[in-house]
């Protein structure tokens, strides 16, 4: 009863960024953020009270059925999700490996409804992806090469790429272990031109993670400030000396 009370009362808020974790269901948030949970391995959001996918991980089971970002989720093995919040979304299609689940889902700019089969797996998650990529040359040009230039193979310049998909447990350790390598690309090769931050379809995490990450690229001042009716109630700053300060930043 306190459970639900508490469900209740915050469901009332109209807040779809706003909700009550029972234990079993927090347990289940923590493992996500720790990097590693059983489950059919896809981000999970809501809109217009549908529970919506924000994205499936990469190599996921959700990815080999054919879920993609944008897809409502109508059933759960034959349920309607009608009414669902977001934590019961979840503790309904989270569990144990190698149980086989069925969803029916919309798929985003089509009205027809798709049954797929999902068998469970563990989903281990990496929070950071680094590596230097050429920008690609289409019929349509270069992106990032100057406009009004040919887009040739010389002409398309090299940059650094890092994708960033979560701010959870480990987020800042394998941040740490890899920028080092990007800085020091950046730093010898200059047909390097900069960076490209890559926050798609990030859920979200811990707030102090993404102070961590933010100082990277920031030298001075706030990186997060939380105001209330226009005043400032708390702001969070620039927490150490980042390496990625002084190239050009895409997001």
């Amino acid at each position: 009863m306190l459970n639900g009370a508490i469900s209740g009362m915050i469901q009332a808020l109209g807040d779809p960024f706003t909700m009550y974790l029972p234990p079993v269901q927090n347990t289940d948030f923590k493992q996500g953020l720790a990097g590693q949970f059983s489950g059919i391995g896809a981000e999970l959001g809501t809109q217009d009270k549908n529970i919506l996918i924000i994205a499936p991980l990469d190599g996921s089971p959700a990815e080999k059925a054919g879920i993609k970002a944008g897809d409502i989720i109508l059933k759960v093995n034959g349920q309607s999700t009608a009414g669902w919040d977001l934590s019961k979304a979840v503790d309904q299609i989270r569990g144990q490996k190698e149980r086989t689940w069925f969803l029916t889902v919309i798929h985003k700019d089509t009205q027809k409804q798709v049954d797929l089969t999902i068998t469970r797996d563990v989903i281990t998650v990496k929070s950071v992806a680094m590596n230097i990529a050429n920008a690609k040359c289409t019929n349509g040009g270069c992106s990032l090469v100057a406009k009004g230039d040919p887009c040739t193979a010389s002409s398309c310049v090299k940059y650094a790429y890092i994708r960033l998909s979560q701010f959870g447990d480990n987020t800042n350790q394998e941040w740490a272990s890899l920028v080092k390598g990007i800085s020091d690309s950046l730093n010898k090769d200059k047909t390097i031109k900069g960076v490209v931050l890559d926050l798609r379809n990030n859920p979200g995490g811990y707030l102090t993670d993404a102070q961590f990450i933010a100082s990277e690229f920031l030298p001075t001042g706030e990186t997060v400030v939380t105001e209330d009716n226009g005043t400032v109630q708390s702001a969070l700053t620039v927490s150490r000396q980042g390496l990625l300060i002084q190239p050009k930043l895409v997001i």
